[in-house]
């Protein structure tokens, strides 16, 4: 993408010019890469998003980002035959690839020694030499960590590695935390953001937050999807046969903050303890955020213990995705005119028409006859339906085509009976492709799609295109007249395959929800299906509508001879509507997050945790909430049960299994949650047992001593308190500490977002029987002392 010398941070964000950002991810599409290097090292979405990005920052003047990312050994590979798919995966190899050793001062290779567990026997380390490359990204530096014993497969499962397909990814994703980390520190970077994409990275940002050299950095968390797939989570007992120990060993947290790390990953659920990434990433970051308003909802509801709001920023997609002409016009502030449009969509279908032949070239179907000796040709005057995306039950490629396709082929003087009752043909083509996961029943879609070519109402007119990666995507970018983006309610986060085929004057049809919802307008610049309240109503009423769709479509594509402009206009303002999701677009979209909470983290680093407490108006000094969140996250833990923070946590014992059968778990203690999530989040004092009992006890008893302090001060403000008690002296001065932040927070009436008032506070106190006999085991001595001791 071509820059300005006076770039979008430059006049409208300047305070970004000099920050250093650094964006991580487990895969991305690089376009500098050929061929099969390039298709290594990117699956889905989330891929093709981070390759875009990079070049977004590059686009609005970021210049001090780089990206971190593994370089992949091995490719997939799908091929059909006998009418079935067939994976298997290539060697790679990055010779004469434009990617460069990173050298250090003497000129040397820099190699990082990295130590992971041996997945075949957790109970040992292995040391792994780490080689690091880099590559110019769309004008933004990209780093990349090879280990081919490691890194060898993108997303590896029991198929990829019979038996230890979780281990090894967990594998992949504790080394690749080690290696930014190590990375930071050879260079010499700390970075102002740290952007965390999806939560398969977020034990880098423990590891990296681990070391205080990285307290000013601040984390950005990007959740790229709600589908189970998407979140990161391992089994203990699979991992480490339930040693707890040694796997929270394996996340490679600094010795220093390894609990409080830990605490913020592992989760209890049925009976077993799990590491949830993504948990990690939300209760790390200083912000987090979806790639639609849509999907940030989504996300909000997924995570119902993270309390502040998810936001919602649009994906966007680049220029290496448009042909060449209209790229050109863009980069000059030009629009194109309908005949261009025209030119360049009929150059475009030329292309990808010619990748289709390419590709079916004999294949197979079930009878083991070739299909197609020279592969399938489509014809250029025919209008063009594309469904070019994974084949996974949500994107529901199969589901929406079935009961419509025969009268999407048919020729419009055809009469065809359907579902929805007699009608004529529409005389479109389609195209069908994607990779359905191995052993899935989505595998099923892709014989019945094989099925349908041999079919003879479809011969000619369906084809599925077999092996999908990244320029088959960009064949439907820039040669689909229509594509088709229906996936079931709530399930994708942005979709991009839409944005990509309207920046090329493509026609779209999507559901109203997610990305599109946010660019296109319904009978103006595309069209809109939906929405719909659940999957039964989808199956139901989404092909209809589809099919609705489709029908305007043929009569506005094939009206054009009668000179009505319909089509073109369509196409016109599908292309201007996409102005909005290009890749700089993006980006101009996180400049504002970045600028938020750049903000925020400065501003609580600058003042002192007292000078905070004492802000008298907490919606005027959002780094006051920032700094109870954070303390909340540190030393809290969110209960689902009681939907409130927790002081008594312990990783080692069922957390919802004590609740349910503690006897002291009455009124009393909701309301001891209600205080300290409404009023304050102070410091905890851990009893130092594993026993959850005694971190019930302790809560307790800490809570009873802020009644009895909170009662004193009702009397006289000046009187001052301190208590003997069976703690130990470390205990006592965190309790000490924590009694007199309390203090100057009551004096100094600070207004936060719930205040209470004084009989509030005094009802929250109110003595139960649990309390009373805690209280038995206290004695208080009233004693004055300094206010600044």
């Amino acid at each position: 993408m071509k820059r300005s010398k006076n770039t979008w941070i430059d006049e409208h964000l300047p305070q970004l010019k000099d920050k250093i950002l650094i964006t991580l991810s487990m895969e991305g599409c690089i376009p500098e890469l050929q061929g099969d290097a390039r298709e290594a090292n990117a699956k889905g979405g989330l891929g093709v998003y981070f390759g875009d990005k990079l070049e977004g920052l590059n686009a609005i003047g970021i210049d001090q980002a780089f990206g971190c990312m593994p370089l992949y050994k091995k490719r997939l590979i799908q091929s059909i035959e006998n009418g079935r798919q067939k994976l298997s995966y290539k060697e790679v190899t990055y010779e004469g690839q434009p990617v460069k050793h990173v050298v250090d001062i003497r000129n040397n290779p820099i190699q990082f020694d990295v130590w992971g567990w041996d997945i075949t026997n957790t109970s040992q380390d292995k040391k792994h030499v780490v080689e690091l490359y880099s590559i110019n990204r769309g004008g933004t530096l990209l780093y990349l960590f090879y280990c081919p014993e490691v890194f060898d497969v993108l997303y590896p499962d029991d198929r990829t590695h019979y038996g230890f397909g979780r281990e090894h990814r967990f594998l992949q994703e504790t080394v690749f935390a080690e290696c930014v980390y190590i990375l930071l520190k050879t260079l010499n970077v700390v970075p102002d953001i740290l952007h965390l994409n999806e939560g398969h990275v977020a034990d880098a940002a423990a590891v990296i937050k681990g070391d205080k050299t990285f307290s000013k950095t601040s984390v950005v968390y990007t959740n790229h999807t709600v589908v189970p797939a998407g979140l990161e989570r391992f089994y203990i007992n699979r991992l480490t046969d339930g040693d707890v120990g040694r796997a929270r060993y394996a996340m490679r947290f600094l010795q220093d903050d390894y609990e409080e790390f830990w605490r913020k990953f592992s989760v209890h659920q049925d009976g077993q303890c799990l590491i949830d990434f993504s948990k990690g990433a939300l209760e790390l970051c200083d912000v987090a955020n979806g790639v639609s308003n849509e999907h940030a909802l989504a996300t909000q509801t997924l995570f119902p213990f993270y309390e502040r709001k998810v936001e919602g920023v649009l994906n966007g997609s680049g220029d290496t995705w448009i042909m060449d002409e209209l790229l050109k016009l863009e980069l000059n502030q030009m629009s194109p005119s309908e005949e261009t449009l025209i030119r360049v969509s009929e150059e475009g279908k030329a292309l990808s028409f010619a990748e289709i032949k390419k590709r079916t070239a004999g294949i197979t179907d079930k009878d083991g006859n070739v299909i197609s000796e020279d592969g399938v040709t489509l014809d250029p005057d025919l209008p063009t339906v594309w469904m070019i995306r994974r084949m996974v039950k949500y994107k529901s490629q199969l589901p929406v085509l079935k009961d419509i396709i025969h009268v999407i082929c048919a020729n419009k003087d055809e009469v065809i009976d359907t579902r929805y009752g007699r009608m004529n043909g529409l005389q479109m083509q389609v195209v069908v492709g994607g990779i359905a996961p191995e052993g899935s029943e989505e595998e099923g879609w892709v014989e019945e799609f094989v099925s349908w070519m041999q079919r003879p109402d479809l011969r000619g007119r369906f084809v599925y295109v077999p092996n999908s990666d990244t320029n088959l995507l960009k064949m439907q970018g820039i040669g689909a007249d229509i594509c088709i983006n229906c996936p079931m309610p709530q399930q994708e986060a942005c979709g991009t395959s839409d944005q990509r085929s309207a920046r090329n004057g493509g026609i779209n049809i999507a559901t109203r929800s997610g990305g599109p919802l946010e660019y296109i307008e319904d009978g103006l610049s595309g069209m809109l299906v939906g929405p719909y309240e659940n999957d039964g109503d989808f199956y139901y009423n989404a092909p209809r509508d589809i099919l609705g769709k489709l029908i305007e479509l043929s009569e506005m594509y094939y009206n054009q001879t009668n000179g009505d402009s319909s089509w073109l206009d369509m196409k016109l303002q599908s292309y201007l509507a996409s102005s909005k999701v290009t890749a700089a677009a993006m980006e101009q979209r996180y400049a504002d997050i970045y600028s938020n909470v750049l903000h925020t983290r400065k501003s609580v680093l600058a003042i002192p945790i007292r000078e905070y407490r004492k802000t008298q108006y907490v919606n005027e000094a959002p780094e006051f909430d920032l700094l109870r969140r954070q303390a909340a996250s540190n030393k809290l833990d969110w209960d689902a049960l009681l939907r409130s923070w927790s002081a008594f946590s312990d990783p080692h014992q069922g957390r919802n299994r004590e609740l349910e059968n503690s006897n002291l778990l009455g009124d009393e203690q909701q309301s001891y949650l209600k205080f300290f999530k409404n009023i304050i989040f102070p410091v905890l004092p851990d009893t130092g047992s594993i026993s959850g009992n005694n971190r019930v006890e302790g809560s307790l008893l800490l809570f009873s001593l802020i009644g009895k302090y909170l009662e004193l001060m009702k009397n006289d403000e000046d009187s001052e308190t301190v208590f003997n008690s069976s703690f130990t002296n470390k205990q006592m001065t965190i309790i000490e500490f924590m009694l007199k932040e309390l203090l100057d927070i009551y004096r100094g009436g600070a207004t936060l977002k719930q205040k209470p008032q004084e009989n509030e506070i005094l009802q929250y106190t109110t003595e139960s029987k649990a309390i009373k006999q805690l209280r038995r085991e206290i004695t208080f001595n009233e004693e004055a002392y300094s206010s600044d001791t």
